[in-house]
């Protein structure tokens, strides 16, 4: 994914750095910068994954990048946890739910009980303001759907 960047390209970087003190502040290397730009398209485009894996390449060509080490932080895929002494519930209705539904709402954040939709929409807070005002369904499962929310 990462592509050697043309000396025109190149050139383009260090210029747009030097005129832009917020560029600058992002890395002062041009390669750097520009593929932190290519991670913010992919991230304006909601391709996580791509941005993902964007990142990761970055992070191996560039372990001290602080600003590039700190994205590859941020985009990593969340992990669960179980606390101890609590009871969970079954969520096999919402995996099949998201399987049969993977192409609904596309660039969403779905709020799932069982089978039901809770709550769905682009922004998560609200979201969460929807499953917090549904009584019984505090403890909905949260997905967000890939894809570009203007798709549907």
């Amino acid at each position: 994914m990462i592509q050697q960047m043309s000396d025109a390209t190149l050139e383009l970087s260090m210029m747009a750095i030097a005129l832009s003190p917020e560029l600058a502040a992002l890395d002062p290397n041009p390669e750097v910068v520009e593929g932190l730009l290519r991670m913010r398209d992919l991230l304006e485009q909601h391709d996580i994954e791509g941005a993902r894996a964007l990142i990761k390449e970055l992070a191996r060509k560039w372990p001290d990048s602080k600003r590039v080490q700190h994205y590859a932080y941020v985009l990593e895929p969340a992990r669960a946890s179980v606390s101890p002494g609590r009871r969970l519930r079954s969520l096999e209705r919402e995996r099949a739910w998201i399987r049969e539904h993977r192409n609904d709402y596309p660039g969403c954040w779905v709020a799932l009980y069982g089978d039901e939709v809770v709550a769905a929409d682009p922004d998560l807070d609200t979201v969460l303001n929807v499953v917090r005002q549904t009584p019984g369904r505090e403890d909905s499962l949260l997905h967000l759907q890939p894809g570009n929310p203007d798709q549907h």
